[in-house]
């Protein structure tokens, strides 16, 4: 019964084979030979547009599926079948002549064969994962994108091994089809974004819509910036700056990285995490200011009590940073305000007066905000109808920031979550016209900077990414010791100490009397906290 079964078996084969010999000689031995040393298909029929030297990428097959075969340069598969038939003959040659060494050699050859087979089929199988997980997902989003089916899609792209580890060099490539509109700037855009949401690196992009071997999108490993930056070492950059324009640190071309106030909306708003180097970027800051301007000064709120303490005592600048004293912190923001107002009356006198630059610097916003609230709470119980909202201090924030500009008076706010509860609740956000983050989560991009796709925090020390309203950029800050930036700031100090803000220092309420130009002086105006230039009292 058995034998039966196995002749019956045989048999089936046999006809099976008969069918398909005929099948592929019903055009003539010939026409075989010729497909087969040529590298056509067999039956005469093509599979895809593939050409002697060009890979297929369009599938011209009714059914649409098709074997990798078939997508090969047709000078590929002739190669592939000669190499085979002369392997075949020259095998058929040697059994026949030396049987034994043939035997020898088709086992030695078997081994390397199955080990190249099995790492063949590792990288496989790896590379199918990672298909799964990274291209099939991509070519779904950019099959509308290129009007393309998926299938075309996945073919048209290529990332190279391991490229999620690529730090330098080319990361992959997509074969962009013949109708793309390679100006079309508008879907670029939408390709860019979506590979840099995708891809677990940060790319630059290379679109190659020129030449005669079609036209496609490189993707490049985006270099980082430097890991560290010296203060010291860029300090003619920084004498290279303009009035209110001061060095950050370095970009990921490790270009100098500037930032001005001399804006349109001329205020800083920062949101960075713990640890991401705050303190570190406001002395910087502070330092370049006080040093290219003799005239310069800096006010400071600092609730964390750290950082500031080095630069007490230069000329110029001022520090509150008691978080248990409010009303000194409250005492500052009324002086700025009323600096302001005073200015505003000289100005309306003399429209050509040129004020020195004043900053207004919050750091730890957040706590800020707290303290405020509390002494605001423990201010209205004293009152016997107090007003509801915000503390009115804010509004004082407000207007320096609405109008600073014109006085050449900017503020530089930064907290942990620059939401809208930690400046006031009045909207004051949207005076903030050049803004950074460092250690940041995707929500806090989405309210502070708002554009598509969201880039991925970087956890580095001082590793922030700023935004000046059009394009954003990530910067490795500036670092120094605090003792050198006090020597920098101390240097072309032209006005006298003014030392930490007294309890009982007189604030005028411009809110509730405004005094008439002809009541001021410019004595008047500068005494007795205003700063004043050396030998002028």
């Amino acid at each position: 019964m058995l034998y039966l079964v196995a002749a019956m078996a045989g048999l089936a084969v046999l006809i099976i084979v008969i069918g398909a010999v005929n099948e592929l000689f019903k055009d003539g031995l010939w026409v075989f030979l010729w497909r087969w040393l040529s590298g056509h298909n067999l039956h005469g029929h093509y599979y895809t547009d593939a050409t002697w030297f060009h890979k297929g990428r369009i599938v011209k097959h009714p059914t649409r599926r098709v074997i990798y075969w078939h997508h090969m340069p047709r000078i590929h598969r002739a190669s592939i079948r000669l190499v085979s038939t002369l392997l075949a003959v020259c095998i058929i040659y040697g059994l026949v002549s030396d049987l034994a060494a043939t035997v020898l050699a088709l086992e030695i050859f078997a081994g390397i064969g199955l080990s190249a087979l099995g790492y063949v089929s590792y990288r496989r199988t790896h590379r199918t994962i990672r298909h799964r997980r990274t291209v099939n997902p991509l070519a779904s989003a950019l099959s509308p994108l290129l009007r393309l089916p998926e299938i075309e899609c996945e073919k048209a792209l290529s990332l190279v091994p391991n490229h999620h580890r690529v730090r330098e060099g080319k990361v992959g490539e997509l074969a962009l089809p013949d109708h793309f509109q390679s100006g079309n700037a508008m879907v670029k855009t939408e390709v860019e974004n979506l590979f840099s949401s995708r891809l677990d690196t940060d790319v630059d992009f290379d679109w190659r819509t020129r030449g005669t071997r079609g036209i496609k999108l490189i993707m490049i490993a985006a270099p980082k910036p430097p890991t560290m930056v010296p203060f010291e070492q860029y300090l003619d950059a920084m004498e290279a700056c303009a009035p209110n324009e001061v060095v950050i640190g370095l970009d990921r071309h490790r270009k100098v990285f500037t930032a001005s106030f001399n804006l349109d909306d001329p205020h800083w708003g920062f949101s960075c995490g713990s640890g991401m180097g705050k303190t570190t970027f406001l002395l910087c800051t502070t330092a370049q200011i006080l040093h290219n301007d003799a005239n310069a000064t800096a006010d400071v709120i600092d609730p964390k009590q750290s950082g500031f303490d080095e630069f007490q005592g230069i000329p110029g600048f001022r520090v509150a940073c008691d978080p248990l004293d409010a009303a000194e912190m409250w005492a500052v923001v009324e002086s700025v305000y009323d600096e302001m107002m005073q200015r505003q009356a000289i100005r309306k006198r003399d429209k050509t007066v040129e004020f020195p630059t004043k900053i207004f610097l919050i750091d730890e916003v957040n706590t800020f905000a707290d303290i405020m609230r509390d002494h605001w709470q423990d201010l209205k119980r004293e009152m016997k109808n107090p007003p509801t909202g915000a503390p009115p201090i804010w509004r004082k924030i407000a207007r320096i920031l609405w109008m600073g500009r014109e006085t050449n008076i900017h503020v530089v706010i930064v907290g942990q979550k620059l939401d809208d509860k930690s400046v006031g609740g009045i909207g004051l956000r949207d005076s903030l016209g050049f803004r950074g983050l460092a250690g940041f989560k995707p929500g806090m991009w989405k309210i502070l900077i708002g554009t598509t796709p969201v880039p991925r925090s970087q956890k580095q020390k001082g590793r922030w990414i700023y935004s000046d309203g059009q394009a954003e950029t990530w910067v490795q800050n500036l670092y120094a010791d605090t003792e050198f930036l006090r020597d920098y700031a101390m240097q072309r100090r032209a006005i006298e100490p003014t030392g930490t803000i007294p309890h009982d220092m007189p604030v005028t309420d411009y809110d509730a009397a405004n005094p008439s130009d002809d009541a001021l002086t410019t004595d008047e105006i500068f005494k007795p906290y205003i700063i004043r230039e050396l030998g002028n009292e």
